[in-house]
């Protein structure tokens, strides 16, 4: 049988148990982090259990929507191509991010979970026995895939075709802005906007467009369409974190910049980034970047 990887909050680690306990005793195989051994590497461990898991299922609560261990977990499974199914307790379809919105849930209703406990085995079940399906050869359709089936027609993916037969329109000029919207952040983005413009670039966020659209749709639309993207980890965003995965499983050249009070999650704390204090510092280091990645992009 498919094995199915639980992931959650800690402080949610009781329901976690309750419905990996239950999925066991369905006869599913089931690993969660309480099955970590004493010595055990901990990033190590969740990236063996996750790479030998067919399924993930990630418990949705307020904790762990703030979680980036979560995060983390449920976007690697993403880019491997896993199925992943959000499990809600308490909380409701309309508060899933980006990513997981698109994926058919399960919620905890009056307790129930022995209900959905059932309910994933059943699907876990049909997974064992359907034969294993064909991945393609490229490992970004893959993370394409996974996170965004709502426009897979828009991308040119198709089940079982591993290559994209028109890839989408880059627009030359375009540097898609991952930032927070708080007041704060402004004068961050405005070192970028300024930044990009010296160099002959337009700097655009998502919510400087203009115009009657879905949000995540649009989101990866611009992140497809852009020469580069900026990702500013500060204050470690959620979302901001979820399209940077997205960037980089695209093959996006990424310039990722982070206050320096910022603690880099684990995941991505071994990638290159420029860390600043100040937004003015910041603009000359990000028009030098510019620069440089314009050269390379000549020769």
């Amino acid at each position: 049988m498919a094995r199915v990887f639980v992931s959650y909050a800690m402080k949610d680690r009781f329901v976690a148990r309750d419905i990996a306990d239950r999925l066991t005793r369905l006869g599913t195989d089931v690993w969660t982090s309480d099955q970590l051994e004493i010595g055990d590497d901990l990033s190590s461990k969740i990236e063996q259990e996750l790479a030998a898991a067919s399924v993930l299922v990630v418990l949705i609560t307020r904790d762990s929507l703030r979680s980036h261990w979560v995060t983390s977990e449920w976007t690697r499974a993403m880019a491997d191509a896993k199925r992943v199914i959000p499990v809600l307790y308490e909380v409701s379809f309309d508060e899933l991010p980006p990513g997981l919105a698109t994926r058919q849930g399960l919620k905890v209703e009056n307790g129930d979970i022995d209900g959905v406990a059932r309910s994933i085995h059943e699907v876990v079940s049909r997974m064992s026995s359907a034969p294993a399906p064909k991945l393609a050869e490229d490992s970004r359709a893959l993370v394409v895939r996974a996170a965004v089936e709502e426009v897979l027609a828009d991308l040119g993916y198709r089940p079982g075709v591993p290559k994209v037969e028109e890839g989408p329109v880059v627009d030359d000029k375009l540097v898609f802005v991952v930032i927070s919207y708080e007041e704060k952040m402004e004068p961050v983005y405005e070192a970028i906007e300024a930044a990009a413009s010296a160099v002959g670039l337009k700097a655009l966020r998502l919510k400087d467009v203009h115009d009657d659209f879905r949000i995540t749709e649009q989101m990866l639309k611009m992140i497809r369409e852009a020469r580069f993207v900026v990702a500013d980890l500060t204050d470690e965003k959620q979302n901001v974190y979820f399209e940077l995965g997205y960037a980089r499983g695209l093959g996006k050249k990424v310039i990722t910049i982070a206050h320096q009070q910022t603690k880099i999650h684990f995941d991505v704390y071994d990638w290159v980034y420029i860390p600043y204090l100040d937004s003015r510092p910041l603009e000359r280091k990000l028009v030098d970047r510019f620069r440089i990645e314009l050269e390379r992009d000549a020769t």
